[in-house]
Parts: C-alpha cells; structure tokens; sequence
C-alpha cells in the first residue's frame, strides 16, 4: 500500500503525469486515468488507487477512484 506522504503533485504541468511517486526507491509518474478519458481531474485522497503497470520497459502508475477485483 502506497501512503498519501509519498505522493508529490506537479500542478506546474499542463499535460501528461502530475503526480511523482517514490516507489521502493525509483520515481514512479501517476497519470490520472479519469483526466486521460476525459473526466475531471482528481485530487489523490486515501480513498484513491495507484495501479501499477509496466508496458515493455517502462512502469507507470494509474490514478483511479476504486479497485473492484485484482487479476494476476
């Protein structure tokens, strides 16, 4: 689990990730998946998730208001 404390907002920044996080020990950028389809966008609160995801090399992470279920 990921602790608010660890997440810095970029708000200078018109597109692309606003929110860094440190994530055992490399910089992780978090888009906000509701702003990307469109919807407003988020301000992090405990009750957001970060999902993590990795395509080819690089790692991201995902903004999103709740998770239902988790696949591996």
């Amino acid at each position: 689990m990921l602790l608010l404390a660890a997440v810095v907002a970029l708000v200078a920044l018109e597109e692309g990730p606003r929110i860094m996080v440190n994530l055992r020990g490399a910089v992780l950028p978090v888009v906000d998946l509701g702003a990307r389809l469109g919807l407003p966008p988020s301000e992090p609160t405990e009750r957001h998730a970060i999902i993590v995801a990795q395509v080819g090399r690089q790692v991201i992470g995902l903004l999103v208001d709740a998770v239902s279920d988790i696949l591996t």
